[in-house]
């Protein structure tokens, strides 16, 4: 299948997709990666990654804690035999581009990812919430780990409380650090680069059997 516009980061991977009313909303700006010459092939946008992201499963821990799954797919933008199109990518493995030279000359810049961390936060309160790292892999399970006091507002709390139901939410981006060196001038230089968010629904019952979790 390609891939020829790849909403950045958009919804779930084919494989992943369990129910087409389950959903991840992206919170990011909305960027979106394209595949279809050889600039997109170069682009530091699509250097840095494309992903895309959905939680699978939930569940509330007897410890009181909300763990959810999130499946994870990295991509990159390539030329093959089919024409451009994104394939498969770990986020760890590296990539170069070219740019333009003061002197005209086009020269080769390798990126290569130190490290690359899911980072977990609530909407509103960006204090890290958790923070784990990736595989080296292009598709994996990620696994979110909360108490539910961290995930849950004081109003959202109350209303568990009082009418035994709430809906919640966090979100979850990527974290890349990187090296970029230019080949030409042996120059080298350290940066971070951001990927886009989802935003993770969820809602919980008090029952019989304890709190259960279903995402929305």
């Amino acid at each position: 299948m390609k891939l020829r516009n790849l909403l950045f980061p958009l919804l779930v991977l084919t494989a992943f997709n369990s129910s087409a009313q389950i959903q991840t909303v992206k919170v990011s700006d909305g960027t979106t990666a394209y595949c279809k010459k050889d600039y997109d092939v170069y682009r530091r946008a699509n250097m840095n990654g494309v992903y895309r992201a959905k939680a699978q499963n939930i569940k509330v821990t007897e410890d009181g804690k909300i763990e959810v799954e999130i499946a994870m797919a990295f991509l990159r933008c390539a030329a093959t035999k089919s024409g451009y199109q994104f394939i498969a990518h770990s986020p760890l493995s590296p990539a170069t581009t070219k740019a333009i030279q003061m002197n005209g000359a086009l020269a080769n810049i390798n990126i290569e990812t130190k490290d690359a961390t899911p980072r977990v936060f609530k909407d509103g309160d960006y204090s890290l919430l958790q923070k784990s790292e990736l595989a080296d892999k292009s598709l994996q399970i990620q696994k979110v780990t909360l108490p539910l006091e961290k995930v849950l507002n004081s109003a959202q709390e109350q209303k568990l409380n009082e009418t035994g139901k709430t809906n919640g939410n966090f979100d979850i981006f990527i974290h890349k650090n990187i090296s970029i060196v230019n080949e030409m001038s042996q120059k080298q230089f350290n940066t971070t680069a951001t990927l886009g968010a989802f935003r993770i629904h969820f809602s919980l019952e008090e029952t019989a059997n304890g709190t259960k979790a279903k995402l929305k």
